[in-house]
């Protein structure tokens, strides 16, 4: 569990109706994503065959241009499945292709230990192929796939966490042609010790590297960010730094035009007071750079009154100038355990907002993943609901208001959470996550909603 979710032929798939590998078709593949606007849809009148009409088929308002209450399930589909036996099957990463078709990567259990995978799989859902990339001699523990990007033309590169560390670069067809493994790029540079690494991108040919670096100065990680040219297979660093004296961490990497955003959790106060562990303060950090990596301005988020931490988790931008960072605050004093509360917050130079989780679900709540999309941001990750874990996802307007918000388990399965979420070709949110059955079955979905 993460601490760290058509006329003569529409499908709606109602929450309550949902299962996480078929949603109202035969085959379990179908998606109304694929389908063209309902006639009468934005008419302002509710026909039998809409689930709302608010006179537009503009998306990004509550009602999708198909006149689909944004929020609604359309389809699902399953990509791999697991035997439940753990927190280690995860949709770690995801991503749309242009073509409609989209990459999932992740981990799944096989006797006991994480496995990485990466699939490629068709919009409706049927799998182009799948690779499973296990542990090897030089890599003998778990593995997993944390972060995709796209090469134009020439495949994928992931980054593939295991005892080395490693940046993978697959092909067309699922296989792994080329494998640089990360510390030794680190050791050839010789500015820092050691990388944790947290967040990749492609971009003028060269891979950006975002997370956190250590060396014999600071045994705790500082914000590092990098530039790979897989080429010349030579590393640069852009950033290392030590915000307040205790560690910091990038967290996500996002891209719009000519510039490059970083969400940074920077804590302002120990973690331990001797053999006292403690909750530390935190605050936010958003650093712009050109691309050149030449840093243009910086930010910063944090909460009065001070006990209250808040970290970062997700970065989008969007798409007017600003960029968007999603994460959790939590009460530092505070014994409970899952007391973390959700935030999103709106970085712009003439009209920022602040929006948090409120209600029966403002202080249970994981965020996973953000996305930009038609006007609003929606958020996916999980929430604790009852005795269960659900899928939670909501919609944010242009000015930080809540447009909607969802939270459901899948059909047969009491725990339910999203890892992933992407925009697809027509304008809908495509999240990706896992639905399961402690200790009995553990199944990764993908599921296309409505917005």
């Amino acid at each position: 569990m993460s601490r760290s979710s058509r006329r003569s032929r529409v499908y709606i798939c109602l929450p309550a109706l949902l299962m996480s590998s078929s949603c109202g078709n035969d085959d379990g593949n179908d998606d109304s994503s694929d389908e063209a606007p309902l006639a009468a849809c934005g008419n302002g009148t509710l026909d039998p065959d809409e689930s709302c009409d608010d006179g537009n088929t503009r998306s990004g308002d509550g009602c999708s241009s198909r006149c689909e209450s944004a929020g609604t399930v359309l389809g699902c589909t399953t990509l791999i499945e697991g035997p439940g036996e753990g927190a280690d099957d995860r949709v770690n990463a995801l991503l749309q292709l242009e073509d409609g078709s989209f990459v999932a990567g992740g981990s799944i259990t096989v006797d006991g230990e994480g496995v990485a995978w990466v699939g490629r799989y068709r919009a409706s859902g049927e799998q182009l192929w799948l690779s499973m990339l296990p542990a090897t001699e030089d890599a003998p523990y778990g593995s997993e796939i944390l972060e995709l990007v796209e090469e134009p033309g020439r495949g994928y590169w992931a980054f593939l966490r295991n005892s080395t560390q490693e940046i993978i670069h697959i092909d067309d067809s699922g296989q792994v042609d080329e494998k640089i493994v990360l510390q030794d790029l680190v050791a050839a540079e010789n500015v820092v010790d050691y990388v944790h690494l947290r967040g990749l991108l492609y971009l003028d040919s060269h891979l950006w590297l975002a997370g956190g670096a250590r060396d014999g100065d600071t045994p705790e990680s500082d914000m590092w960010l990098g530039i790979l040219d897989h080429e010349a297979n030579t590393l640069t660093t852009k950033l290392f730094e030590d915000y307040a004296g205790y560690p910091d961490m990038i967290e996500a990497i996002a891209y719009d035009g000519d510039e490059i955003a970083v969400a940074a959790t920077a804590e302002t106060s120990p973690a331990h007071d001797w053999d006292l562990v403690l909750q530390p303060r935190a605050e936010v950090l958003l650093i712009r750079f050109d691309r050149n990596g030449s840093e243009i301005e910086r930010a910063t988020y944090s909460e009065e009154p001070a006990p209250i931490a808040t970290r970062a988790v997700a970065l989008t931008s969007d798409g007017e100038g600003g960029w968007v960072v999603a994460g959790d605050q939590y009460d530092t004093t505070s014994s409970a355990f899952f007391d973390s509360s959700a935030l999103v917050t709106r970085f712009h130079a003439t009209s920022g907002w602040t929006w948090k989780s409120t209600g029966p679900y403002g202080g249970n709540v994981d965020i996973a993943s953000i996305v930009s999309a038609e006007r609003e941001i929606a958020v996916v990750g999980g929430a604790f609901a009852g005795s269960g874990y659900v899928s939670w996802m909501l919609g944010l307007g242009e000015d930080g208001n809540l447009d909607w918000q969802r939270h459901e388990a899948d059909v047969g399965y009491p725990s339910t959470e999203e890892h992933a979420a992407v925009r697809n070709l027509e304008g809908g949110l495509r999240v990706a996550g896992r639905a399961w059955i402690p200790g009995s079955k553990s199944v990764l979905r993908s599921c296309v909603i409505a917005q």
